[in-house]
């Protein structure tokens, strides 16, 4: 790996000062077990036009740490991107669009910043690099979902970490060339975390936009389709029509928007073992009427809320 990443040279940081650097960087809120004693090693730089950060910290109970992310910071920070994670070291566990990963050293998860996501890192030594949603699906002509994990041993996995630990000759390359190289680099993380099933082309910007407002709005309970018409300057029987022709109604993805944040917000509440009522998800996730979120989720996912949160935390 290159020296670079050496930290020796590189000072410590208090619970305060990462904090601050994930919120500036941004990434989400972090918690840690004694933020008193808690510190850690955080390095970045430039790689082909890119950021590669770099964070080490102590292994062990009691030095884990987790971040989140939800819909309140993507709404706050507008940020729009994807972090590719590295383990170089120890251990950590991602939560994102109902995948739980589990990552050991050698391992790679793809994280969507635009969605609500949980990393829960044990101690070691992670790599991040941050690549422009918009740049990377307009080369790849798909949308790549977040929580993704790519099975070690991929020649694509060994190529693209070789490419960018041994970018230290980056600096040297013509503007074109770097160009080259980020075109690579996106070919790679798209065969890593090519889609299952059905890859979700790119949405025309209209229907992204009215996207976009349904997903910053949804925990507002007076949220319906003529507010979201009306916020995208379009008549309610038009947007009627944009999800008519993907065979969806507006009303059906402002519940499936908001039934994904219940959905991550139970895991989390599993994983992490808090106290939070199930009435506060609900009212979180834009629902008023507790009984009624019940209904809308068993309708869902066949099972009520308290069910699901049980059976799925068996499996993490």
């Amino acid at each position: 790996m290159r020296s670079s990443f050496d930290f020796t040279n590189v000072p410590q940081r208090t619970y305060e000062e990462w904090g601050d650097a994930l919120r500036t960087y941004p990434w989400g809120t972090p918690k840690v077990p004694e933020p008193k004693t808690f510190t850690t090693l955080r390095s970045s730089l430039s790689t082909y036009g890119f950021e590669l950060g770099a964070t080490k910290h102590e292994y062990g109970p009691h030095h884990a740490y987790s971040v989140r992310r939800e819909y309140e910071d993507v709404r706050f920070d507008k940020v729009d991107h994807y972090h590719v994670l590295f383990q170089a070291a120890g251990s950590a566990t991602v939560i994102q669009n109902d995948q739980v990963t589990a990552l050991a050293p050698g391992d790679t998860v793809l994280v969507d910043a635009g969605r609500p996501s949980l990393l829960v890192n044990s101690g070691g030594i992670q790599f991040d690099l941050v690549l422009p949603r918009h740049s990377l699906m307009s080369h790849v002509g798909l949308e790549l979902q977040g929580g993704l994990h790519s099975p070690r041993g991929m020649g694509a996995g060994r190529a693209l970490r070789q490419l960018i630990f041994d970018a230290d000759e980056a600096g040297h390359l013509s503007d074109w060339a770097n160009n080259q190289i980020q075109r690579v680099i996106y070919d790679l993380v798209a065969v890593l975390f090519e889609p299952k099933s059905n890859p979700t082309p790119i949405p025309d910007a209209v229907f992204k936009r009215v996207c976009d407002i349904i997903r910053d709005s949804h925990a507002d309970p007076n949220l319906t389709p003529s507010v979201v018409a009306a916020e995208a300057g379009m008549s309610l029987r038009k947007l009627q029509a944009l999800f008519t022709s993907r065979g969806s109604t507006c009303t059906a993805y402002i519940h499936s928007v908001r039934l994904e944040h219940a959905v991550f917000l139970l895991r989390r509440r599993e994983f992490l073992r808090t106290q939070e009522f199930l009435s506060q998800i609900s009212f979180r996730c834009g629902y008023r009427d507790h009984n009624y979120f019940v209904r809308v989720f068993r309708r869902k996912f066949g099972q009520s809320p308290s069910t699901y949160a049980k059976s799925h935390c068996d499996r993490l």
